[in-house]
């Protein structure tokens, strides 16, 4: 991930992988932190709307001209971003449905935004299976069009093509079958981490939904019956 510490200082990229199907950088809230939170889609929506600076501040009034308990915005932008950090946790640990902000995070998603890392893990941190494919999809095509192109530098590359992987194996049923043909492409690059991080996903991929690979990519024995379920029909089960 990028350190933005100074800007036109050399930028750097970390790492740190957290058991099966975890994406997050080193500094990561604590695990337990959202494990038991009351009233948690309300929490959820008044977090973000400080956040986001929707909420008019504790002082404003309603149609009726009484003072509102709307949440008072966070007026740094390093609040924000931690604020966007613990949400991003409460949304993934107990699958809350918050869907605008997935386009607040697309926004901002550029691989020179000095807080890039986090932006990157919060949204992959907030994708889960009760999420409609068509509310993350513009975020993943945001993610892709920033991050993997021709013209990105390796690490750059790698960081896109990494947290591509854990978002879809977080909610699978985002990928389309020729966004993944373009993405499975980099595993012939010349650089030897971008072929391994385009090989990471196409190996997810085999194994969660193989039918959307080109044939020349599913392997020997693909399971094409091997599918991820359609979208509700985990919820209403």
């Amino acid at each position: 991930f990028i350190d933005g510490e100074k800007e036109g200082r050399e930028r750097k990229w970390w790492w740190s992988e957290r058991g099966e199907g975890a994406f997050s950088p080193a500094f990561t809230p604590h695990q337990q932190s959202n494990q038991k939170l009351p009233k948690k889609q309300t929490f959820a929506e008044r977090l973000f709307a400080r956040i986001r600076g929707g909420g008019g501040g504790n002082n404003a009034k309603d149609d009726s001209g009484a003072l509102s308990s709307a949440p008072r915005p966070f007026a740094r932008h390093d609040a924000r971003l931690a604020g966007a950090r613990v949400l991003s946790r409460a949304i993934g640990t107990h699958r809350l449905l918050l869907l605008n902000f997935y386009p607040w995070i697309q926004r901002q998603l550029a691989p020179h935004h000095r807080d890039v890392s986090l932006l990157l893990s919060a949204l992959v941190q907030a994708a889960h299976d009760r999420v409609p494919p068509e509310a993350l999809h513009p975020a993943l095509r945001q993610l892709v069009d920033a991050f993997v192109h021709d013209r990105a530098r390796p690490e750059v590359a790698v960081a896109g093509l990494k947290a591509v992987r854990e978002l879809c194996a977080r909610a699978p049923l985002v990928m389309d079958f020729d966004l993944l043909s373009d993405l499975a492409a980099y595993r012939k690059s010349r650089d030897k981490e971008v072929a391994s991080a385009a090989r990471a996903l196409v190996s997810l991929f085999r194994e969660v939904n193989p039918a959307l690979l080109a044939k020349r990519e599913r392997g020997r024995g693909a399971d094409l019956e091997a599918a991820p379920a359609a979208f509700g029909a985990a919820t209403v089960a």
